[in-house]
């Protein structure tokens, strides 16, 4: 029904444990990883795959970090390959959480305006038993240029929302060459708003670490199978 798509680059430990999370909840969604690693790791990490229970629903892509922007090539690269009708990008540092993404694939079957979809994110800090709202937020304007606005007035997470395919495909096909800051982020982010409608509901969808997440412990971190 879905795919989700993470990408990793040099955080081997967060992508396994992002993996073990999926492992038990993957029943008919797909998992593309973009790799920017060395060969020598992209190898260790096809093996580490292979040995998990749900290995099949798993594709990986390598291509081997050049710059800064190579995360867009990446996820150029997952986009094109994507055979489901819908998608969602989820770094490795996060949590996509599927039962979520189920039922805003729902809402988006039966509501052909709306191009994606988002629900609640959560940003935890569980060294200092930190938590908070990360805004995700829905634009439902008609016009193009009012989604837009209330885009830059309330700036958010808008490429963690869930997407038809096809928009998010045609969204990075069409990306300005010119300034990697804005091609990054801002750029894509302003395309899903001028193409149409997302809608924003009631559904714990996206858990995120906080800011200073390079300095937690991994070993540490241990996410609820339920």
């Amino acid at each position: 029904m879905f795919t989700i798509c993470i990408s990793t680059y040099n955080r081997p430990n967060y992508l396994k444990r992002l993996l073990r999370f999926y492992e038990s909840r993957n029943k008919d969604f797909k998992i593309f990883i973009g790799d920017s690693n060395s060969l020598e790791d992209h190898k260790e990490t096809k093996k580490f795959i292979k040995k998990l229970k749900n290995s099949h629903n798993i594709e990986i892509f390598h291509n081997p970090r050049k710059n800064f922007m190579n995360v867009i090539e990446t996820h150029k690269i997952l986009f094109k390959n994507i055979k489901t009708k819908y998608m969602v990008i989820c770094p490795d540092d996060d949590v996509q959480l599927p039962i979520s993404i189920y039922k805003m694939c729902k809402v988006l079957e039966s509501n052909e305006e709306l191009i994606g979809i988002n629900g609640k994110g959560i940003l935890f800090d569980p060294f200092k038993n930190y938590f908070s709202n990360y805004p995700l937020l829905g634009l439902e304007q008609d016009n193009a240029l009012d989604r837009v606005t209330t885009f830059f007035e309330n700036y958010f997470g808008i490429l963690y929302s869930v997407f038809r395919t096809e928009e998010m495909r045609f969204i990075f096909e069409h990306l300005y060459e010119k300034n990697e800051t804005l091609k990054a982020e801002v750029h894509p982010s302003c395309y899903a708003a001028i193409l149409g409608k997302i809608r924003n509901i009631n559904e714990i969808q996206l858990i995120r670490p906080a800011e200073e997440q390079e300095k937690y412990k991994l070993k540490k971190l241990d996410i609820d199978s339920n």
